[in-house]
């Protein structure tokens, strides 16, 4: 079975993405830049639902941060990731990870051994000493120099420096205090930032970055910082959908091992209360077993599934139970391929499930 070049899931939703512009009536020309867009993050290996592309692009154009909330390893700091590729080509990732012990100011810069109160004093006693005027663009070049950027003036310099708008993702949010949001504000409401002392810079017109913004939910966001985001439900992929991105991902494992391997997974994670099993982490599996150059179904045994179970399982209660479900989880899926008579109709039937649930509830983006 080759599903390597059926790129279903992408079709399926480039497909509904241009009737859902349809219907709004959204001139050819716009249209179009939709969906190249929503090509570009699905040759990444990223898959949006079409509502969520449409409202995507827009706060992107139109300069609002994006927010994505969900579970851990759902895959929303790869959007970031996915971003910079598009927006930043051969540059870094710029990210910061959020914690309480992040303070407002080291969003900005990391101050220099001296403190630029220390060496403004300096200056002007040299001045008072020597008789000479303060050369005042030289002071602050040279306090501006003994300080660090942060990553939100790092975000602003180097767009101004590139012309591009500078992709800067923010993860967990949620984990910070919340008086950390301040600066942030003011990044989103003005595309500047303030450094007491050295001065307050600007993103250039058309620079302003592009901020991503992730949350776990763990607590509530400030109601200003909340009230500017546009807010997007990160969810697990269908079957299908996980099973383009991993065809994308781990080009070289055998199709036939990939599609038992994500009804395997489909059935731990439907049934076994343990963490969430992130699409990063079937990855690693799919990664190891193309490593070992397996073929086909009978590839994946049990003995393979519990040498990798540390992939899925990451306390001790869950790789005990999960220990205990291997071999039943590997024999459901199985015999789901002979009672649908294939590994494509035992995928079809799931994804069919799924899509139908999902289309009852809320907006939501897929990804790796």
């Amino acid at each position: 079975m080759n599903r390597d070049a059926d790129r279903t899931a992408t079709t399926a939703n480039i497909a509904a993405l241009r009737e859902e512009l349809g219907r709004a009536r959204v001139p050819d020309e716009h249209a179009s830049l939709v969906e190249d867009f929503a090509r570009l993050l699905a040759d990444e290996g990223y898959i949006i639902d079409p509502r969520t592309t449409i409202g995507i692009y827009s706060a992107i154009r139109t300069r609002r941060p994006l927010l994505f909330v969900g579970v851990p390893g759902c895959g929303k700091t790869f959007f970031g990731e996915v971003a910079t590729r598009l927006f930043n080509p051969g540059e870094e990732l710029l990210m910061v990870s959020m914690h309480s012990g992040v303070r407002p100011e080291d969003l900005v810069y990391r101050e220099d051994p001296d403190g630029r109160r220390v060496l403004w004093e300096r200056i002007r006693e040299r001045a008072a000493e020597t008789g000479e005027a303060v050369d005042w663009d030289e002071a602050a070049r040279e306090v501006h120099s003994r300080i660090v950027p942060g990553p939100l003036l790092t975000a602003i310099e180097d767009g101004n420096r590139t012309g591009r708008r500078r992709v800067l993702v923010i993860d967990e949010i949620d984990k910070a205090r919340e008086e950390t949001e301040a600066p942030l504000l003011d990044l989103l409401n003005s595309s500047r930032v303030t450094v007491p002392y050295v001065g307050v810079f600007r993103s250039d017109p058309g620079t302003e970055p592009i901020v991503v913004l992730t949350a776990n939910k763990l607590r509530r966001l400030g109601e200003p910082l909340e009230s500017r985001v546009f807010a997007v439900e990160v969810r697990l992929p269908t079957v299908l959908e996980e099973d383009e991105i991993l065809s994308r991902q781990v080009p070289d494992l055998d199709d036939d091992l990939r599609g038992l391997l994500l009804l395997y997974t489909h059935r731990i994670r439907d049934e076994l209360a343990i963490n969430p099993v992130s699409i990063r982490n079937v990855r690693y599996i799919a990664e190891a077993l193309a490593l070992l150059e397996l073929d086909g179904e009978s590839a994946l045994t049990t003995e393979l599934l519990l040498a990798y179970s540390g992939y899925y399982a990451k306390t001790r209660e869950d790789l005990v139970m999960l220990r205990l479900h291997v071999a039943d989880s590997l024999l459901w899926a199985r015999r789901e391929i002979a009672r649908t008579g294939s590994i494509r109709n035992a995928l079809d039937g799931i994804d069919a499930l799924q899509r139908s649930l999902r289309d009852e509830g809320s907006l939501s983006i897929f990804s790796v």
